[in-house]
């Protein structure tokens, strides 16, 4: 037997009672808890204790069949108390016929023990007490109250009404002593692990034993059961647990026991119950069991007051969800399924959850039929739309229990495969559709997966294979027109993701055509928006607004299917380009509602991108970066290639400006590995990037064979507009990386190409100035120069004005008109560093002295480049995160930031603080906290 723990206060308590009896002052005290509290282990202790201090022990236990045998638990005290006497005994057995007589002999037998010695009279479950015991109690506790007798009643709740509890609750009333037994503490709970297990208990055992609510039979019964089945294992004194699904075996027997008082209708009542798996009410267990509500009133009372169960309002559940377990475990498999199937049925009826019916369907075994059907509509219409990600695990559940070859599966693959794609997974899509199709399918559900595979592939953004699997599926001949609609839209989307614009506008003007009548309104806007952004690379500014503002206006019309197509992504870049910048953040801002409200993922993290690039050409590359940043942890966690790419081209860009080459080579390396070997085309956003990197690193030719295409298939897209029209600033360094490597005929090529773009579209400042610019610096252009800055400022993109006065300064000096430069390099200066350009900022004051521009002291808001004083409050937030131990995804799940940007911020901050490791960086961090000399 192992030590009672958790109940010290509970025994000083009734040490006190003892030794109240001990100097003649008798007393009773009624002990109450639940079932297996341990009410019987500290009578234990007292009992003994009791015995050590010369007490007389009168102990018995009474039981529920004592109301056939008068006198049962009297007998049980008296013939076991005191000096053994058998002639007494046996005279107290043999006046049965007159209860007066038994209590008088009792009084007798009483009076005689405490003229000697204190009197301890111990009854535990005193609440099965028979009608004579519980008339002794009522008449000899008052009477020896002032006498050196102490009674011990120990009680668990039953049903009210019992003689016995009755003639405790008269006790009570009269003065008795309540002690009310709770669940031990957590502490006292992990001693009675050691004891049991011989090992201090590891997480895994602690977790487990939480579970027990503070309940030791029941905490006992599972480390047991647990360590018979070979679960637990002791390693260097640790008592770990193994890992392994479900309840120990033998923890179904320790429950059987534990209920073992309740009534065998009780008992069948809570085995029906614990299948719901949730709160439920009287109602819902009449229908499994198809008893009478009066009927189960009566044991759901009975299970109430054992504390099995507990009530809520109208619902009941288990008080340990632990006994439910063990009686799911325990019943028979077909009894299981057949109770799960009739609730799933009841759900449907009832109008509950559709998420709970196919859950219970799912454990029934039995999809198919009436019931499966039905609930598989109701799961995609009405728990599809607001959490796809839900009904996507469910249908992919439902169809674990189906065979691979039953007819019953075909419509639960293709609803799967499409809520896959709106929850934005388009690998698992994939993989499912794919395993589908292998099978050999009729005409109309192949096409039916060809649509939906090459959506998801356009979605994780393998272009390449978009185009294969939709030219599959269009050499069909009887696939059916609006199937080719889609199939033609989903090609062109794909055909401009491998930038091949001329024949993504063929094929998206084949599928507007096949979309004709209104036989698939989602092919035909996405047809349209694909010609927006043809328009849009090709420079033609107005025709991609009107196209892309069409689109969006048909999706708006045309309801749900076609708003999933989200086309407000197309009229974003068009206005971005367009220099609309206010209502291309309206635009993103309404596209990202829609993506909540239809529960849309594959979308986010590109509406976050589009915000990012706004941002950025906004001058408020801060804020850039935090959209980009949400924007990767989204796209990394959908699977989406696409976006990530994206995402981390843009990153490089950001970190070039902020002066981070290690940064960005990192991002541009990440982007590279997830694209893979140029399968699927060129992005003219990461070719921009790594030109941009090569530029920064002082390798322009480099730069330039990148843009042009050297050493690669394709001609240089750069040339023409597809590159100018994303970045208007990148006309001026073209030119720039080419005059300073010699290569002018690259200078004059997009030179040209700029000048075609502004002609084609003046009213756009950034184009018609992103030409003066390249054009002025080609011919060291002062007035060009001058004009590009005035076109400059009246548009939205400080960074390409600071840009240019940087250029008009620099060329103004060499061409000995110095009497602005001053006022021109300050103000490029003053624009890089409030957009957060720190590299910029400082190449222009790297620049000043040869200008002939004195420097000036830095505004108070300048922080030191070095030291503790250079830390943002990002930076520090991270630090202090390192110094307590955590990883950088522990990190980034702290503080909502993607792994990417801890990592970025600590490099930053090793640098700034001049250390090397984490063990530097938190003593550093320890030390400052704690107000000793730090880092400076």
């Amino acid at each position: 037997m192992f030590p009672l723990v958790g109940r010290e206060q509970s025994l000083s308590e009734l040490r006190h009672w003892l030794a109240a009896a001990q100097s003649g002052q008798g007393g009773c005290v009624v002990v109450e808890g639940v079932a297996g509290i341990g009410k019987s282990r500290v009578l234990d202790v007292v009992v003994a204790e009791a015995r050590a201090r010369g007490f007389i022990v009168a102990r018995a236990q009474a039981s529920e069949l004592d109301s056939l045998v008068p006198a049962r638990a009297l007998r049980g005290l008296f013939n076991a108390g005191g000096p053994p006497r058998r002639t007494d005994a046996l005279e107290l057995v043999n006046s049965e016929q007159d209860p007066s007589i038994l209590i008088a002999e009792v009084r007798a037998r009483l009076d005689g023990w405490s003229s000697r010695k204190p009197v301890l009279v111990a009854l535990d479950d005193a609440h099965w007490a028979d009608e004579v015991t519980t008339l002794m109690l009522r008449v000899l506790v008052d009477v020896f109250a002032a006498s050196p007798v102490l009674w011990l009643l120990i009680r668990r709740p039953v049903p009210a009404g019992g003689r016995a509890q009755a003639s405790i609750d008269h006790l009570l009333a009269r003065g008795a002593s309540p002690h009310r037994l709770g669940p031990i503490s957590p502490d006292a709970a992990i001693e009675m692990c050691a004891n049991l297990l011989g090992g201090d208990p590891g997480a895994g055992v602690v977790e487990m034993a939480a579970r027990c609510d503070g309940n030791p039979f029941l905490l006992e019964g599972l480390l047991t059961a647990a360590r018979t089945a070979g679960r637990v294992r002791i390693v260097s004194g640790e008592a770990v647990l193994a890992d392994a699904e479900g309840l120990p075996h033998g923890f179904v027997a320790v429950v059987d026991q534990y209920l073992l008082p309740l009534s065998d209708e009780a008992r069948r009542m809570l085995s029906a119950a614990a299948v719901l798996g949730r709160p439920f009410t009287v109602h819902e267990v009449a229908v499994l069991t198809s008893g009478g509500i009066p009927e189960l009133l009566t044991v759901t009372t009975e299970a109430i007051h054992a504390a099995v169960l507990v009530g809520d309002g109208a619902e009941l559940t288990f008080r340990h969800d632990l006994i439910r377990e063990a009686l799911y475990d325990g019943l028979p498999g077909p009894v299981r399924s057949a109770l799960h199937r009739e609730i799933a049925s009841a759900a449907r009826r009832e109008g509950r959850s559709p998420a709970e019916a196919a859950e219970h369907l799912i454990r029934s075994g039995y999809v198919a039929g009436e019931d499966g059907a039905e609930i598989l509509r109701l799961v995609v219409d009405r728990v599809g739309p607001a959490a796809p990600n839900t009904a996507a695990d469910l249908i992919i559940r439902l169809l674990g229990v189906i065979g691979p070859h039953e007819a019953a599966r075909a419509p639960f693959v293709a609803e799967a495969v499409r809520l896959l794609i709106t929850a934005g997974r388009g690998a698992e899509a994939i993989e499912l559709a794919e395993e589908r199709l292998r099978n050999g399918l009729e005409d109309t559900e192949q096409a039916s997966l060809l649509v939906a595979v090459s959506e998801a592939l356009h979605l994780v953004g393998s272009n390449a294979r978009v185009v294969e699997y939709t030219e599959r599926a269009l050499a069909r001949v009887s696939t059916p027109d609006a199937a080719k609609a889609d199939l033609l839209a989903i090609q062109a989307c794909g055909l401009i993701g491998m930038q091949d614009f001329a024949s993504a506008d063929l094929v998206a003007l084949d599928a507007i055509e096949h979309s004709a009548d209104g036989r698939s309104a989602a092919a035909r806007c996405s047809g349209i928006a694909v010609r927006a952004l043809v328009a849009r690379a090709a420079g033609d500014l107005d025709r991609g607004l009107t196209l892309a503002r069409e689109s969006v206006r048909i999706a708006d019309e045309a309801g749900d299917d076609s708003l999933r197509r989200h086309t407000r992504l197309s009229l974003c870049q068009v206005l971005t380009t367009a220099d609309r910048f206010d209502e291309a953040g309206s635009v993103c801002a309404s596209g990202q509602r829609d993506a909540d409200r239809l529960g849309t993922a594959w979308p986010r993290p590109l509406y976050r991108l589009r915000r990012a690039e706004l941002r950025m050409a906004s001058g408020m590359l801060d804020d850039a970066w935090k959209e980009a940043d949400q924007g990767l942890g989204t796209a990394e966690r959908i699977n989406s290639v696409g976006a990530s790419v994206l995402l981390m081209a843009l990153f490089a860009r950001l970190s070039i400006h902020r002066a981070d080459l290690g940064m960005a080579e990192g991002y541009l390396g990440g982007a590279e590995r997830l694209r893979g070997a140029g399968q699927d085309g060129d992005f003219v956003e990461l070719n921009w990037a790594f030109a941009g990197l090569h530029d920064a690193m002082g390798r322009p030719d480099l730069a330039l064979d990148r843009l042009t295409g050297v050493g690669q298939s394709g001609t240089g897209r750069w040339l023409g507009p597809s590159l100018l029209v994303h970045e208007p600033m990148a006309a001026a360094q073209i030119v720039r990386m080419a005059l300073r490597t010699g290569r002018v005929v690259d200078a004059e090529t997009v030179v040209e190409s700029a000048s075609d773009l502004a002609d084609r579209n003046p009213a756009s400042n950034s184009l018609v100035g992103s030409a003066m610019h390249a054009e002025g610096l080609l011919r060291e252009n002062i007035d060009a120069l001058a004009r590009a800055v005035e076109v400059f400022r009246a548009g939205p993109r400080p960074l390409a004005t600071a840009s240019a006065l940087e250029d008009l300064a620099v060329t103004e000096h060499m061409a000995g008109q110095r009497s602005q430069v001053s006022g021109l390099i300050r103000q490029a200066e003053e624009l890089y560093e409030t957009s957060g350009a720190q590299r910029d900022t400082a190449r222009v004051r790297s620049r000043l002295p040869a200008l002939g521009v004195r420097g000036r002291p830095r505004r108070d808001g300048n922080r030191d480049r070095q030291g503790w004083a250079s830390l943002t409050p990002s930076e520090l937030r991270v630090i202090r995160l390192v110094a307590h131990g955590m990883t950088n995804r522990e990190i980034a799940r702290e503080l909502r930031l993607s792994p990417h940007t801890v990592d970025s911020h600590l490099r930053r901050c090793f640098a700034k603080l001049g250390v090397s490791s984490r063990v530097d960086l938190t003593r550093h961090v320890l030390a400052r906290e704690a107000g000793r000399h730090g880092i400076a």
